[in-house]
């Protein structure tokens, strides 16, 4: 039987106080660069299944199904993982994940464009 009690954080997100306006604006405003840089990406990525590849309309929105259905299956699985964090080991439960993931994120995606250089598909 396990003995380990669980660590809970006696404030929940119900209880805890709301956010003032200062704060919501703050949130709004770092909320900006993500989504420039989401909507150049999302152009480039079209563009680079159309030029680049040369794949038909058909071909990209059959990838772009792929990729939704993959993080579709995989968003719940990280938030699990993200939820057993050891918050007392890493400082935060988040954190960790945004740091370290962003570097694979930035890696993987500018590969993906580069890639097309040396292999040839189609």
């Amino acid at each position: 039987m396990n003995t380990k009690k669980m660590k809970s954080n006696p404030k929940t997100i119900s209880e805890s106080d709301p956010l003032s306006k200062e704060q919501k604006f703050a949130y709004a405003i770092g909320q900006i660069p993500q989504s420039i840089f989401y909507g150049i990406f999302s152009i480039m990525y079209i563009e680079f299944f159309w030029e680049d590849l040369d794949l038909s309309y058909n071909l990209a929105v059959a990838g772009l199904i792929v990729y939704a259905t993959i993080n579709a299956a995989n968003d719940p699985f990280f938030g699990y993982i993200t939820d057993k964090t050891d918050v007392d080991r890493w400082g935060s439960r988040r954190l960790i994940y945004i740091k370290w993931g962003s570097v694979v994120w930035v890696s993987f995606h500018f590969f993906q464009i580069q890639i097309h250089k040396y292999i040839y598909i189609f």
